[in-house]
This record gives C-alpha cells, structure tokens and sequence, in this order.
C-alpha cells in the first residue's frame, strides 16, 4: 500500500509539470486545509477511512526549505479488531530538491504527537510524519496541495491493540504503530506573493519587475492603458506613453481614435496620427479626409491645400481635380485668362492652365466674355483667318467674309521662297512688282499671329563674296521694314544675308542666277 501510494504522487507530480509553463514562487506564509484517506498499518484488517488536517506554513530558507505547523484527525478502523480516534499535532520541514515549472515538489519529515481520543487517559505519543508531495498553484493567492505518506508512531500504544511478534510494522520491523495515507487541500496565502497582482492591471509581480513596471499602479506610464493590456492586448510598451512616438498617448489612440498605438501614421498617408488629430484635424484613419483624391500628406506636404477642404480654392474644382489638370489648386484662376479653373474645364472644356487653349491670339476669357469666339477654335468664322489676327486686323472673327486670306502658308519649320520679290539692280529697293507678294506675306503674318519668322536674303553669283553678303542682309532688311510699316511687329521677325552661299539653281544661266536672287521665309519652331 504505501508502494502505492508513493508510486501516485510521483505519477500526479510528473503530470502537474507537464502541463504547466511558468515559475513557482513559494509564498512567504499560508494557511491551509487538506481531505484524504488513511490507511492502518495495524492490523490485517485495516481498512481506508477519511482523514483530514490543517496547518500554517512558513518560509524558512528560500527556496528550498519551508515549514508547516499542523493539525489532523482521523479515525483508524479495523473492523473486529480496533477502532482508533486520532488526533495529530506535528511541525513538518518541507525540502524542495527542484524546481519544476509552476510546480513545487517536496520531500518532508517531521516529529509530533498522537493520542487516541476514544480512550481515556491515553498518553501523547511521538509521532514521526514522512512522504512526499507537491504544491501548484490554482490563483494568484491560492495554491493546491497533494501529498502522500506515512506517520510512524514510536510506540505500540496508538490503536490501543497489542501487536504481537508475527505482526511487526512494515517500516520498522518492529511493534510500532503507524498508517498510510494521502491528502488533497488548499493553501491561502497573502497578496505580496511574487505571483500575485497588488494593482490588478493583468500582470504578476514578478512579470513586472521584469518589464520595469510598477506592480503597485496598473498605469505606470499614466498613457491610459493598464499595463497588462499594453503587454497582452496591444503590444505597447508600458513604461513609454506614446509607444510609436507619433504625439498621441497610446490610450488616446486606443480609446478615442482607433488607431494602431504601434505605428506613428495609422492610415498611411503621410501624416503621423498626432499631426492629423492635433495640427489638422483630419481624420487619422482616413487617408483621404476631404475626398479630393490627394492624400492628407500630399495635401498638406507637396500642395500645402486643406486637407479638410475638397476645392481649396474654391474655383470649382476639386483639389485632386487640379492637380490633374495640371492647374493650381490655390488659385482660382491659374492661367490668368479671366476664366475659372473650374469654369474651363466645367463648362468650356479648355485648359486651366494655358491662357490660350487654340493658340489663336485671344485668351480664352476674351474669346468667351469679349468676342463670343469659340475659345477651342483659332478661327471661329472658318473664314481663314485666325480669331486674334482678325481683331488685331480690326475684321470680324465671327464673319468669314472679311477675312484676309493669303496664298502663302506658313508651317513651323519650313521655308516659303517668296517669288516676286523684286529689287533695283545692286540696290536693297523693292520695285513695285513687288506689291503682290508683299501684301501675301502681310496676310500670312496677320492670319498667324504667333509666327515668328527668319527673313534670309540671297544674291547670284555675280560680284565678290562680301559685297554679296552685305546686299543680302540690306534686301531682308528692307522686306522687313515694308511689314513693320504695315503693322506687323518687328519682335516677330530677324533677317540674316546669306549672300550666295545657297543657290538653288546655275549660276552660268541668266535663269539661275534670276532663281537664286530671292527672299525666304524660315517659320520658326
């Protein structure tokens, strides 16, 4: 029986350590009750009966040792034979030879007394308690106690039955009395246990000495989470209010706005939390307050628009809207044509951000508010000439029939040879056949205004290089001269001699040398 029972605790220790995972920490003091079962070790008849004790236990040197103080009753039985009312008094040592996790295993033996209560007059016998067991605990001030063993009396007076030589006891070998048994009970221990929790924020003593914290104030970085929460739940740091740095406690963050208290910019749009909720007043969880379609970071960083405000400006176009259109979303007028951002694009369909959408001569606002023009046409009449060379020529950009036409076109990038032009022999004096294609050089330049052109002169063969050169550059002087007096602007026109460097035909040749005496147009990029 007593194989038995010592081969239980030692099945109940290795299974407690299995399934537990965190230090014991032995109580300083504790007070505790314990059930079980004894079993005589008198007589062959003996049989199991109910046994039960209390006691005090005491720290005596951490963490090995620790004493226990106590007192137990049971009542041994045999039946036919004797019947025994057992009270117990001992004071036990409890020896710890390791530590299991969360698990106390100890050895303890002891001395105390007996006396059999049912029989008057019985005497106090010594008492030797010995075995083995285990404490776990089952709350921060409660721990569960199994041990098992056996009580040795040193003498044959116990059970108040006289043991004879054939019925020795199995431990001694000799006429001492004694029984087995178990017990299962609690043990209360005080609050400054090491595994208790004094400020009840989720977290033990020991833990929070570890972390730094204070055991005794749930909130030690006063952020508005307890400090178990913080550990546990969301990850923070307990001794640091602002866990991600981002200028909100991490109760604010958590409490108020939902926000990650670990990361500085919740919503990822370039604006820490604390700069949203504090300096802007945007919305932390929303990449996009306004709607806009700028981002609050772009928004307040790249723009410097109101994140709040879907069209900062007010012109009718929403901030994002701008950005796209390449306008800007500060000024309601970006252009400065006289029309709205939002009004271009809205209702006209023109260009924000060019004051000329046709490219025409007339800012788009002139065309809508002054001239009527269509503002997406260079000539609105399609009568051939374009809107502001009409109202710099003084006609009518929405009547085509007073257009002035002409029969030389003028193309970025290429040369007209204006044949026609005519000068006096070795001089830079246009002749007056020369009228025509003067005044269809002078409807060119009007019916494209934003033209600016290179006048080149060209001369034959004849004469020296220099003298060439010089007639040359004189006779694209006097082409442009004869514009200028018509009212085309002189900034729209340079002139170069090229004298007879470019010929384009033979100069052995009364034809050729005519063809190579001319005047060109080079339209500009």
């Amino acid at each position: 029986m007593k194989r038995f029972i010592l081969f239980s605790m030692l099945s109940l220790m290795l299974f407690a350590s299995k399934q537990i995972y965190a230090q014991f920490e032995n109580p300083n003091v504790g007070f505790g009750a314990a059930v079980g079962g004894a079993y005589g070790d008198n007589s062959s008849a003996d049989k199991w009966v109910i046994q039960g004790r209390g006691f005090f236990q005491y720290k005596l040197i951490s963490p090995i040792l620790l004493g226990q103080l106590g007192v137990g009753y049971t009542k041994l039985n045999a039946p036919g034979v004797y019947s025994a009312a057992t009270i117990m008094a001992d004071n036990r040592l409890l020896f710890i030879p390791f530590s299991l996790e969360k698990l106390n295993p100890f050895i303890y033996g002891g001395f105390g007394v007996s006396k059999n209560v049912d029989e008057s007059g019985s005497d106090f016998l010594p008492m030797v308690p010995f075995g083995v067991g285990f404490q776990t605990r089952l709350g921060s001030q409660m721990l569960l106690e199994v041990s098992g063993g056996y009580h040795l009396s040193l003498s044959d007076k116990l059970d108040g039955h006289i043991r004879t030589d054939s019925n020795l006891n199995t431990i001694t070998n000799k006429k001492h009395d004694g029984y087995s048994g178990i017990l299962i009970g609690l043990m209360f221990t005080g609050a400054s246990s090491e595994n208790g929790d004094p400020d009840k924020d989720g977290l033990i003593t020991k833990l929070e000495k570890e972390l730094g914290t204070d055991p005794k104030n749930a909130d030690t970085d006063k952020d508005g989470l307890n400090d178990g929460a913080e550990v546990n739940q969301y990850k923070t740091s307990p001794l640091k209010a602002d866990t991600d740095g981002d200028g909100l406690n991490d109760g604010v963050e958590v409490n108020q706005h939902n926000t990650d208290p670990n990361k500085m910019d919740t919503d990822g749009d370039g604006l820490n939390d604390g700069v949203e909720v504090n300096q802007h007043k945007t919305y932390p969880l929303n990449a996009d307050t306004d709607g806009d379609g700028l981002n609050d970071g772009v928004e307040v960083n790249q723009h410097k628009t109101n994140p709040l405000k879907d069209d900062t400006d007010g012109d009718g176009l929403k901030d994002g809207a701008e950005v796209q259109y390449k306008s800007d979303p500060l000024q309601t007028d970006t252009d400065g044509d006289g029309l709205g951002d939002g009004i271009e694009v809205n209702q006209h369909k023109t260009d924000p951000a060019k004051a000329d959408t046709d490219s025409d001569g007339l800012s788009d606002g002139e065309e809508i508010n002054k001239y009527k023009t269509s503002p997406l046409k260079i000539d609105s009449d399609g009568g051939g000439m374009a809107d502001g060379a009409e109202v710099k020529s003084g006609t009518n950009p929405l009547d085509p029939k007073d257009d002035i036409t002409s029969t030389i076109v003028l193309e970025k990038g290429k040369k007209v040879i204006l044949r026609g032009i005519n000068f006096e022999l070795n001089k830079a004096t246009l002749t007056g056949d020369s009228k025509y294609i003067l005044e269809e050089a002078y409807k060119a330049m009007v019916a494209n205004p934003d033209v600016q052109i290179e006048i080149s002169g060209h001369t034959d063969s004849s004469g020296s290089d220099k003298y060439n050169q010089s007639l040359s550059l004189q006779r694209a002087q006097s082409v442009k001269n004869w514009l200028m007096q018509k009212g085309v602007a002189g900034n729209r026109m340079k002139t170069v001699g090229k004298g007879e460097k470019e010929p384009v035909a033979n100069n052995n040749t009364a034809e050729g040398r005519a063809e190579n005496r001319r005047i060109e147009f080079y339209v500009q990029q």
